[in-house]
């Protein structure tokens, strides 16, 4: 547990924290004996009164029970260690559905452990929480320490989208391209290939490398065990990349399967929408894009969103009323 190279530390202490995400089984109390059968003319026995119910169990403590499993190692000095057995706490409170604790312990591994401490695995696992954060310049770190020290380890791919991600954000478009490729290519990703994917695809898109990325794009949208909010973001880039084309109609065709097709993803059925409306005025169907706004306005679960207020002002500026 010591040793950052021994990749399969976590692998145990995720099935440490199911073990003890859950009460161990009591064993069942000994049934009592049933009455025994009445002798023909004998006296009858007088039938005993009902045992009280058993006491109810005391609540179980999945987090004392970690505690008591680990409680040999609480005195290593060693940070490695220390890390790990936070990392432990962190699966048992996700798998008690405590997710507030575990998003706390991981701003707390990534505050108080340096890169150097840390595993591969816990490397991927903090980058891509300070990723999701959006604090890319410290995820970055970590990810770049994964990319240096550990090129054979089976999460490396964590490191290439991860930092893919990162330039991508500065716009360093040449270098998203160069390391999501990578990801992809060189290093074969497995764990993160619909991310590396993704990626590739919307850098092209930026790059306006239109055939690659449409071609990306469609293979994102069709791949079944890929399907979700990457297939929303796939389906609404196709239309982006018909519009910046100027194949307006084409666009529209898509933009709306984004929001009749994929209505669980609002952020996207939002842009979908106001898109689409922006397609139809540049075809100079100006009562076309002001029908679909005032559609996008009927749907209740899209009055937070700032496109919401966008296509409001688009409407006060077309004469359309909102």
């Amino acid at each position: 547990i010591a040793e950052p190279k021994r990749e399969a530390v976590e692998l145990l202490l995720q099935q440490l924290a199911q073990f003890c995400s859950k009460r161990p089984r009591l064993p069942a109390p000994p049934s009592a004996p049933g009455p025994a059968a009445p002798v023909q003319g004998a006296p009858a026995t007088p039938v005993p009164p009902p045992e009280p119910p058993a006491a109810t169990a005391p609540p179980y403590d999945a987090y004392a029970e970690l505690a008591k499993q680990v409680a040999p190692l609480e005195d290593s000095t060693n940070t490695t260690t220390k890390a790990r057995l936070l990392y432990a706490k962190i699966e048992l409170a996700k798998l008690i559905k405590k997710q507030d604790d575990a998003e706390k312990m991981y701003l707390e591994m990534a505050d108080r452990f340096k890169p150097e401490d840390l595993s591969p695995y816990l490397l991927a696992q903090i980058g891509d929480f300070l990723l999701f954060r959006g604090d890319r310049e410290k995820a970055a770190g970590f990810f770049q320490k994964l990319r240096d020290d550990y090129p054979k380890s089976d999460y490396l791919d964590y490191a290439y989208v991860g930092l893919g991600e990162v330039a991508f954000a500065k716009k360093d478009y040449p270098q998203a391209l160069e390391l999501f490729t990578d990801a992809l290519d060189k290093i074969g990703a497995s764990s993160k290939v619909k991310e590396a994917t993704v990626g590739k695809a919307k850098t092209l898109l930026a790059l306006k490398q239109y055939p690659e990325a449409k071609k990306l794009f469609e293979q994102v949208a069709s791949v079944r065990e890929w399907r979700g909010e990457s297939t929303a973001f796939a389906v609404f880039s196709l239309a982006e990349i018909e519009a910046q084309q100027g194949k307006y109609a084409e666009s529209i065709a898509l933009y709306r399967r984004v929001f009749v097709a994929y209505q669980k993803y609002l952020p996207w059925v939002a842009k979908s929408y106001l898109k689409a409306a922006d397609s139809f005025d540049k075809m100079g169907k100006r009562q076309d894009a002001i029908d679909n706004l005032k559609e996008m306005l009927r749907n209740e679960k899209l009055v937070k969103f700032p496109e919401t207020e966008e296509a409001k002002k688009k409407l006060a500026e077309w004469g359309g009323a909102a």
